[in-house]
């Protein structure tokens, strides 16, 4: 089972009111905390869910609908999370969504768009890759890598993969899973953890959003949990990604579910 997860990350110490309180005033719709799901009755390409995951002073807040439309349009502003995170020097908005091959990352600085590579397929009509501003450091080295040609006994010259490598760390990575590559790394470098590849454990915390879209939302008491887009139609179509039938891994091993 491949992982089906997007959101954003930021320095934790900028929050300045509860977590339930943020998540309101993000998506300016009510919302309330709930006991770990079944893996079934929960999934962050929904835009009713959503997951508050802390690795230390670094905070991820899980949401296809918060993220999508920052990686999808370089034009999008960020103004209104920006301002409601309480101005953070960085937010990383990401995506990795293995089912429908779709993978991309954006960073937010002081509150302008820096950088973003959004990689996604079976979009008639789009380029596979879009991308805003100059490549950071851990980009160029890859982007500039040298590469071969992997050959397959049999196969046709349009089938070969070409394959990246960095001799000094030994790694190859192949051509399609390069944005990936370089969006683990993303997370790494700028915030120290990627959430579904790391040891470290963490009290993941979910929420409901109503779908009611209120201007002033007042504090919901959470109900604390035991120990732990495009729109509101999110389609196929418009997100190459979220396709039913790959939950996030994560989500599985932190319930208790195997893969």
């Amino acid at each position: 089972m491949g992982v089906a997860i997007a959101g954003i990350a930021f320095r934790s110490k900028e929050i300045d009111r509860p977590i339930d309180e943020l998540l309101s005033a993000l998506f300016k719709r009510p919302c309330r905390e709930i006991a770990p799901p079944n893996q079934r009755e929960f999934d962050i390409r929904h835009p009713s869910d959503v997951m508050v995951e802390f690795f230390h002073d670094v905070c991820f807040v899980f949401s296809n609908e918060l993220v999508w439309d920052i990686l999808d349009n370089p034009e999008s502003d960020t103004g209104h999370i920006f301002a409601t995170l309480n101005r953070p020097e960085l937010i990383v908005g990401f995506c990795n969504y293995d089912s429908g091959g779709s993978y991309g990352y954006v960073f937010v600085e002081n509150g302008v768009r820096t950088r973003s590579r959004l990689e996604t397929v079976a979009i008639p009509g789009r380029a596979p890759i879009q991308e805003f501003g100059p490549p950071k450091g851990f980009e160029a080295r890859w982007l500039s890598a040298p590469s071969y040609f992997e050959e397959d006994e049999g196969s046709a010259p349009e089938d070969r993969v070409r394959i990246y490598y960095l001799e000094a760390e030994n790694l190859r990575v192949a051509e399609f899973a390069l944005t990936s590559r370089m969006l683990y790394e993303a997370l790494v470098n700028s915030v120290g953890v990627c959430p579904w590849d790391t040891n470290t454990r963490s009290n993941p915390r979910f929420f409901k959003l109503e779908t009611k879209f209120v201007v002033d939302v007042p504090s919901i008491p959470p109900q604390r949990a035991s120990g732990v887009g495009q729109s509101a139609a999110i389609s196929d179509a418009s997100i190459a990604a979220p396709k039913k039938g790959g939950i996030r891994s994560r989500i599985a091993s932190i319930l208790g579910l195997s893969r």
